[in-house]
């Protein structure tokens, strides 16, 4: 009799191993609905993305720059960013199969650009050429943007500078830039409301 009693009272302490399985399970679909409703990964990590991707590729533009011995620019619109390279004639665009084709930014990412300390009219060009004639540039790859939208506005030069300049981007209240002096291209401090 004493030993039917002993295992009544094995079973009627703690969890089976079942219980605990359960507990897990649940604990483990409340954390993943936590984090794919966007509550710990949220609107700064959009920007955050957006902006260390467009910061490495101005980065790489510059050094293809200096490597190849060739300006290289970036043309910034309100939803896209494409690069150029300038061959003597006229700029072109990289193609898309190349590190630098051309890029759009996520949906709900704005963003604005100065160039020293201008702030510069991002239109939306309808269509990127191939390539941008001299003849349209009027022989001066350094035009300024209003005489041509199609224009790269951030440069990146064959001795290692570029066109100093400051790539804001904005996520909802989230704000952050990229910057450059003509010789460092770093990003700046953001956050909510800056």
């Amino acid at each position: 009799m004493q030993r039917h009693c002993s295992l009544k009272w094995r079973n009627n302490s703690g969890f089976t191993l079942f219980e605990l399985l359960l507990v897990i399970v649940i604990i483990g679909v409340v954390v993943g609905g936590v984090v794919l409703s966007g509550g710990l990964a949220g609107d700064d990590r959009i920007l955050r993305r957006e902006l260390q991707n467009t910061h490495a590729l101005i980065k790489l533009s510059c050094d293809e720059a200096v490597m190849r011995n060739q300006m290289i620019g970036a043309l910034v619109g309100q939803n896209n960013v494409s690069f150029f390279s300038w061959n003597g004639d006229f700029w072109e665009v990289y193609p898309e199969t190349d590190t630098l084709r051309p890029r759009l930014w996520s949906d709900g990412v704005s963003v604005s650009l100065d160039i020293d300390g201008l702030a510069i009219n991002l239109s939306e060009p309808a269509s990127i050429n191939r390539s941008i004639k001299r003849g349209t540039l009027e022989q001066n790859p350094l035009q300024s943007q209003s005489q041509n939208q199609q224009q790269p506005q951030i440069l990146c030069f064959s001795n290692g500078t570029s066109r100093p300049f400051k790539l804001s981007f904005q996520f909802n209240d989230f704000r952050q830039s990229i910057e450059s002096d003509g010789y460092v291209i770093k990003v700046l401090a953001g956050g909510k409301g800056h």
